[in-house]
């Protein structure tokens, strides 16, 4: 990853591909539109040596699109708005010409055809590509198996294009007309695709798609039957307030189904991904925890060209990535599937490309000649690992059974040891769910604690709605609410909760006056926790419509923000007299021209803040809100002595106890690789990383930095 200050280098290899490598997986961007010779060009490039860029003439590519790379070495490549196609072997530089594709009753352009497989290597007697069209329930289909071109084909036949309906097994296997296909991927030689009914209840449905070749003797030539095969049905991961995409991605032995929750379908900003493998002998989608040496890539498209997925297999210093493309190419989310972190990259030398592919190289496994991990003795290591703290301890545990052994979890019971080590700032923590582990991280000093996670939140998805007063706020996805603090573990379980999106509380739970308060766009639901009320009290209330994305909490007042930024005020909530007043002040004037993020944040010196970010934290803006007498945003440049914690869950802002961490603004994100926690200082205008006590790191962007994608929330400690 890098940041944009450092030096691009341009390497130009005139007309011969780059040195490929099997360890890392490639991108190749091109102008499929430019009409001069020049602008024609290939830029291909990695994420392992991302300042590094070859330029280049590629013959067998010019004009031609990337449709997908299989077995490792083989490109599918479309050209003449997907009339001609093509098989290309970069490695052994074979060609395969297959025949014009008529586009029978579309318009014959880029987004007649949308999904693509190859399920077996061009010369395997089985090879057939099969293609999906956009608008019709059609399989276009060519045999492959039985070219000429091959010399071991024992009856060669001439390549052919061949289409077929399956409305008819739509209806058959789901009762319904509006079923399609999507995400055709290949597994151990097997073809698999979703089946997805819009209007139906039914989930998508994994089906296999068989293929069996039927010999014809009138017509002497031999014919696929393609049939297709329910296996399961998939629940899609819950991810809340975000829009899912589901993409199925195979490998040579392995099914994956990813979901990536996106904020929304104009700026394509991934927030979190899920990966589920399938179990194949008891037929189950089972989370994965690890990629290990796998690399997935994904392309997100933000029009209407195909979205497909790529596989290959890396070294374990590039694996165990998911890389998302979007906007075009020019931005690469990297999720690290054990980690649980993202990261994004920008790829500027793309910027005047419109056409950007993964390459999937060769899938290769590295043969290792090591010795049995950690052949000693128990008491030695027990002795080992004594002198382990933080994330150490963890990683280590975690390696074998018998580090396992050697040591035991360190569990916080008491919260003494935690209690010493609290006086400085919140915390971040993070939920491991594939652990059971709550991590809590110091932001200046990067020092670990770790607790179980409670039994009632192990294996569900759930999202923080809120972090205040030592607890946190959580909705699960079966619409459960509850309140949890950490220190303590204590849970409160309040009544079923309202179809919203934001909600706060008042008080800590444990107080007479706590009441939880959740804001949809017809009313506001209060419930009283002391009281034990099994239900929430509706105020219904004229919202005009307004989108609220931010609300917090001031005695009996509750301060909305609009996505605008504008600000409303719901005064003396809960009791019998009470004032809506609208748009008490509008968005401030910001210099933000990305897609902007605004937090509301509360602090009681300085009363309400508001924070503007851009989209990739190339820009920071801190707004103070006037209040008498003329209600208006005026823009700060300096915070004092205060410091303010960014999340969705209730953004927090506090005096800072030492120097070091006042006019700071920190990030739930982690510089890569180091992985300091990251903060922006209004003193420097730049974003840096803490090395003790010591400022380190220097960058403008969140561009290679990562962000945590499992439930997060800067918290503050509370035993009470």
């Amino acid at each position: 990853m890098f940041m944009h200050s450092l030096e691009h280098k341009q390497i130009s290899s005139r007309s011969v591909v780059p040195p490929l490598s099997p360890e890392y997986p490639w991108f190749v961007a091109q102008n499929l539109e430019a009409e001069e010779d020049d602008a024609q060009a290939h830029t291909f490039f990695n994420l392992h040596d991302p300042l590094s860029h070859y330029r280049c003439k590629i013959p067998e590519l010019l004009g031609k699109r990337i449709r997908g790379c299989f077995f490792g070495c083989w490109a599918l490549l479309s050209s003449n708005r997907d009339v001609t196609w093509s098989l290309w072997n970069p490695i052994t530089c074979e060609i395969i010409n297959l025949p014009p594709l008529n586009h029978k009753g579309s318009e014959g352009d880029y987004n007649d055809i949308r999904y693509c497989c190859l399920s077996a290597p061009p010369d395997h007697p089985s090879s057939v590509l099969l293609l999906t069209r956009t608008n019709k329930r059609n399989l276009v289909y060519c045999r492959l198996g039985s070219y000429s071109f091959f010399p071991n084909t024992r009856r060669k036949e001439e390549l052919r294009w061949t289409e077929m309906t399956y409305a008819k097994q739509v209806r058959s296997i789901t009762g319904f007309d509006d079923g399609y296909l999507y995400s055709l991927t290949c597994c151990s030689g097997r073809v698999y695709a979703y089946l997805k009914v819009p209007e139906a209840r039914i989930r998508t449905l994994l089906v296999e798609i068989k293929m069996m070749v039927k010999y014809r003797k009138r017509k002497k030539l031999r014919q696929v039957v393609i049939t297709f095969l329910p296996i399961l049905e998939f629940p899609y991961p819950t991810i809340l307030g975000c829009v899912a995409l589901n993409f199925l991605e195979g490998s040579s032995t392995e099914l994956f189904t990813i979901g990536i929750a996106i904020k929304d379908k104009t700026s394509f900003s991934v927030v979190d991904v899920k990966l589920f493998k399938l179990n194949m002998n008891s037929k189950v989608w089972e989370e994965v925890d690890d990629l290990k040496e796998t690399i997935i890539f994904v392309e997100l498209s933000t029009d209407s060209t195909p979205i497909f997925a790529t596989h290959t297999i890396g070294s374990s210093e590039s694996g165990g990535y998911i890389h998302v493309l979007s906007d075009k190419g020019n931005i690469v989310y990297s999720y690290h599937v054990k980690d649980q972190t993202i990261s994004v990259s920008s790829i500027p030398c793309v910027a005047e490309t419109n056409h950007m592919s993964s390459w999937a190289m060769l899938e290769c496994t590295r043969l290792e000649d090591e010795s049995p991990l950690l052949n000693i003795p128990l008491h030695v290591l027990e002795i080992v690992m004594e002198f382990c703290v933080g994330v150490e301890y963890l990683k280590f545990r975690s390696t074998c059974k018998l580090c396992h052994l050697a040591a035991p979890l360190i569990q916080c019971k008491n919260g003494k040891a935690l209690e010493r080590y609290s006086l400085l700032s919140p915390w971040l923590m993070v939920f491991d769910k594939h652990k059971g582990i709550v991590t809590f991280t110091d932001p200046m000093f990067g020092d670990k604690y770790f607790i179980k996670t409670p039994q009632d939140l192990i294996g569900e998805y759930f999202e923080i709605k809120c972090s205040r007063y030592g607890w946190l706020l959580i909705l699960t996805d079966d619409n459960t609410m509850l309140l949890f603090n950490p220190f303590t573990s204590e849970i409160r379980t309040l009544p079923e909760v309202p179809s919203t999106k934001i909600f706060s509380f008042s008080a800590p739970p444990t107080s007479p006056d706590c009441m939880v308060v959740a804001l949809t766009r017809r009313c506001v639901s209060i419930h009283f926790v002391a009281a034990g009320e099994p239900y929430w009290r509706r105020v219904l209330l004229d919202f005009d419509g307004d989108d609220y994305q931010f609300f917090t909490l001031n005695g009996l007042d509750l301060y909305a923000m609009k996505a605008n930024g504008g600000l409303d005020i719901y005064k003396e909530m809960g009791e019998e007299y009470y004032s809506w007043e609208r748009t008490v002040c509008p968005a401030p004037t910001s210099c933000c021209t990305s897609f902007r993020q605004s937090f509301l944040v509360r602090c009681e010196e300085l009363d309400f803040l508001q924070v503007i970010l851009g989209q990739f934290g190339e820009s920071v803006e801190v707004f103070k809100l006037n209040d008498i007498p003329t209600h208006e945003w005026v823009k700060i440049d300096s915070l004092g002595k205060h410091m303010i914690f960014i999340s969705s869950a209730s953004p927090v802002c506090i005096e800072a106890k030492i120097p070091e961490m006042e006019n700071k603004i920190y990030f739930p994100r982690l510089s890569s690789p180091k992985g300091n926690m990251v903060f922006y200082s209004l003193e420097t205008c730049r974003y840096h990383t803490f090395n003790n006590k010591d400022i380190q790191e220097n960058f403008g962007d969140f561009f290679g930095t990562r962000y945590l994608a499992a439930p997060h929330a800067w918290i503050q400690p509370n035993w009470r």
